[in-house]
């Protein structure tokens, strides 16, 4: 692979660092260049945010309770979904306990009537 030269005025800061990843590495600073940059690029093309994480876990307390807040939330949502389908499937079940009882006792036309159950259901034996 041929290698191109490039040169660039940095700041001392970034000097010193560049040269602490080669040195840690026991790499030249071309390549800790080469290799930073390129690692800089594939970060870039990818679409990625890079979201800073101090190693001496400063701020991780902080993250942490942030997300127990979401799943605290996700929680409840779930708690709310769960009652109102278990209230929806008592009324289905009432429901149909209801039909059905219905459609087993023969109860007169008049009380039918009254206690609201629709013709289509109620059945009259007097046929």
């Amino acid at each position: 692979m041929t290698k191109d030269t490039l040169s660039a005025r940095i700041s001392s800061n970034t000097t010193e660092k560049l040269e602490e990843y080669a040195d840690k590495r026991k790499i030249s600073k071309s390549e800790a260049t080469d290799r930073l940059l390129n690692k800089a690029l594939r970060i870039e093309s990818a679409d990625v945010e890079i979201v800073p994480i101090a190693t001496d876990g400063s701020g991780v307390d902080e993250r942490i309770t942030e997300q127990e807040e979401i799943l605290s939330e996700i929680n409840q949502q779930v708690e709310s979904v769960i009652k109102r389908d278990k209230l929806s499937n008592g009324l289905v079940t009432a429901g149909l306990a209801y039909i059905i009882t219905i459609l087993l006792i023969d109860i007169p036309t008049e009380l039918g009537l009254a206690l609201g159950v629709p013709l289509m259901i109620h059945r009259n034996k007097s046929k």
